[in-house]
């Protein structure tokens, strides 16, 4: 007898004590093996979000998305030819119904080539294109100008509204242009810029000044240019 219990009844209540101490590991195991699939589940579907992978240049999905991007390109910007970098192409995964194709390509205008990065959203289930859409890139690291050679069309078309209105406001024997100054910077999807440096002569001697034209480049017109003395 055990504090007052009988043998049979010590037996019993400790065969039941067994029996819930059975039953909570079972569950403890149950919950746990739970998680573990979930945070498994979890992190498979992370790195399927984060992963991309090269993709086949002439791919149905790939020829879908650069059709609809070409289009839009071809609607905001007047342009000679249209090339795609084949290197660059991937796909990444976004659900099991969507698929993403991202890339780069150039677009050649007469003032010289400009680069641009593509993305497109893809249906796999039906293979249609659900988003497309194309940023220009400005240069590397975040750079917004670059360099303007001096046949540029759009530099000799600046330099010359440049040099009227340097003739209107003043007499003056003859005109340089500082060639090492002259640089195009991005200003918007539709327009592009043209600055650099210049000197004057007159009887006095020369004058420098500095000079800014905007050009909207989907028609390649100036819109607007100015000019400034150096003091």
């Amino acid at each position: 007898m055990i504090y007052g219990l009988t043998a049979d009844k010590a037996l019993i209540l400790a065969i039941n004590d067994l029996t819930k101490c059975k039953a909570m590991n079972s569950v403890f195991t149950f919950i746990t093996a739970l998680g573990a699939t979930v945070l498994t589940s979890l992190s498979l579907a992370s790195v399927a979000m984060a992963q991309s992978r090269p993709i086949e240049f002439d791919d149905p999905m790939v020829l879908q998305c650069q059709e609809r991007v070409n289009a839009q390109v071809r609607q905001d910007f007047a342009l000679e030819r249209l090339l795609w970098s084949t290197d660059t192409t991937t796909a990444t995964f976004i659900s099991n119904a969507e698929t993403g194709i991202a890339g780069k390509g150039q677009f050649l205008q007469t003032d010289g080539w400009h680069d641009f990065s593509y993305n497109c959203t893809i249906n796999i289930r039906n293979g249609a294109v659900t988003a497309a859409s194309y940023t220009l890139e400005t240069g590397n690291q975040g750079e917004t100008s670059r360099p303007a050679d001096p046949s540029n069309p759009l530099v000799r078309q600046c330099q010359a509204n440049i040099a009227n209105k340097v003739r209107r406001d003043y007499t003056f024997q003859n005109i340089i242009w500082d060639s090492g100054t002259t640089t195009e910077y991005f200003i918007s999807n539709a327009e592009t810029g043209i600055r650099g440096q210049g000197q004057f002569l007159q009887t006095d001697g020369w004058h420098s000044f500095s000079y800014d034209c905007k050009f909207n480049i989907r028609n390649g017109t100036l819109a607007s240019s100015s000019y400034s003395l150096a003091r």
